[in-house]
């Protein structure tokens, strides 16, 4: 997580950490599918478990995200409480998965799982490219004079919309 947020900080990309946390757990997550539960094996599986963890790096960034691309106050708790009733969804839901009949392999939990994640990492690749399309308008308006660049944030705190801003 600690790695996550220095990459974000130094490189000034925060969605790219969020992605890369992810493919840990992806990663982690077709082991404990494939690799066969065996004596001489149980190094490398709980190695593959532990790097699952990994995608909390991307949640850390995830709220960092809100509050840097979510413009006004009110819009700005919706989506933070948002977050959190999904969070707290899929944390309740989480453990339904993990169904007796399939100890100890578990291939239907993980493969949920994998999927979940492999869903995260194509949303974030969406919503780096809608962000990206959306800054490369905001600069053509900027270049163009259709639009003035606010780098001292003088409007920030005006009651217009996101569209209008």
């Amino acid at each position: 997580m600690l790695s996550a947020v220095w990459i974000d900080k130094r490189t000034r990309q925060t969605i790219l950490p969020m992605m890369a946390s992810v493919v840990p757990t992806i990663a982690g997550t077709i082991v404990l599918l494939i690799v066969p539960f065996e004596r001489s094996k149980r190094v490398g599986l709980l190695l593959a478990y532990y790097i699952m963890i990994s995608f909390w790096a991307c949640s850390g960034l995830a709220l960092s995200l809100v509050t840097r691309n979510v413009a006004g106050q009110t819009k700005k708790s919706v989506v933070i409480a948002a977050n959190f009733v999904f969070w707290a969804t899929g944390n309740a839901i989480g453990p339904q998965v993990f169904r007796s009949q399939d100890a100890p392999r578990y291939f239907l939990a993980l493969a949920i799982i994998l999927v979940c994640f492999v869903l995260l990492l194509l949303t974030l690749g969406a919503l780096r490219t809608y962000y990206v399309w959306q800054n490369k308008r905001r600069d053509g308006k900027i270049e163009r004079g259709e639009a003035v660049a606010d780098a001292l944030y003088t409007h920030a705190l005006e009651d217009v919309t996101d569209r209008v801003r």
